[in-house]
């Protein structure tokens, strides 16, 4: 197998052969589909076709990928590379910087951060992070995800931990065991989950931590100290309901405790009901 290495503006057609390593130093392209052992394009340089690769893929500046991308190693993206179709990895992808997908996602581990942009679904067997305002145009699925910053995802998430702080969202829907949630972070479906925390503070100035449906065993709503943030949720079902700064129509559960800076239109609990005398609750209803 032949190194292939391209400098300057040169610019070179693969025949089809497997290439052992490729570097690309510069602005030359590769003009038609790739089949290698590892990749490394430093610059500006294009691969005009889809790249199969048996190890690693890294681009470090500006190169594009203007296909699809198999990768049996890491795929790794400092500066703005982008790949035009699917991406599926056996190991993990890492983008820091702008470094967008235009098709479907598969990997181990994903972390993107900056303002990569992933146009379809993602699935990722372990972990996957949104850091800064990066953004998964589909649906998610991994065993853990963690959104940081501005970060959304167009779709909905299934995941057994769900870890998300910020002002960013995710516009579906949220199945999972666990989720920790801070910040004016938003949930545009139901929100189900076993055990639920939000932590209500202030993130650039923004107060509202908004979830349109909340189902779950257990939730606990707990406010940062010195913060008047508040969460705005219309629906709340769990079996164990603890709740304050909190803005819903209506709130069901076994145990329910309306704490502090509530304004709830209507309690429907089945054991006990605990009404703080801040408080403002509408209809009071044992069922």
């Amino acid at each position: 197998m032949a190194n292939i290495n391209i400098y300057g503006s040169n610019d070179f057609t693969p025949d089809g052969s497997l290439y052992e390593m490729v570097t690309i130093a510069g602005s030359g392209d590769i003009r038609g589909s790739l089949n290698c052992m590892s990749l490394k394009i430093f610059g500006s340089g294009d691969i005009r076709g889809s790249v199969r690769c048996e190890g690693n893929v890294e681009i470090r500046g500006s190169g594009d990928i203007c296909g699809r991308l198999e990768c049996g190693g890491n795929y790794t993206v400092a500066g703005s590379g982008d790949v035009s179709g699917d991406v599926v990895c056996a190991g993990n992808i890492e983008i820091h910087g702008s470094g967008d997908i235009g098709g479907f996602v598969e990997c181990q581990n994903l972390g993107i951060h900056g303002s990569g942009d992933i146009s379809k679904d993602c699935k990722c067997s372990k972990k996957a992070v949104l850091a800064g305002s990066g953004s998964i145009g589909g649906n998610l699925e991994a065993y853990s995800f963690e959104l940081k910053g501005s970060g959304d995802v167009g779709g909905s998430v299934r995941a057994e931990e769900v870890d998300m702080s910020g002002c960013g969202g995710i516009k579906g829907d949220v199945s999972c065991e666990n989720a920790v949630i801070s910040g004016a972070t938003f949930i545009g479906g139901l929100l189900n989950a076993e055990n639920i925390t939000i932590y209500l503070s202030i993130f650039n100035k923004k107060r509202e931590c908004t979830i349109n449906e909340i189902g779950c065993a257990r939730l606990e709503v707990k406010k940062a100290r010195n913060s008047n943030a508040n969460l705005v949720c219309p629906v709340i079902e769990g079996d164990e309901v603890n709740l304050i700064n909190t803005t819903s129509k209506v709130v069901r559960g076994k145990n329910v405790r309306i704490g502090p800076g509530c304004a709830i239109n209507r309690v429907e609990y089945s054991e006990s009901l605990d009404v703080d005398e801040s408080a403002t609750v509408g209809e009071q209803v044992k069922i």
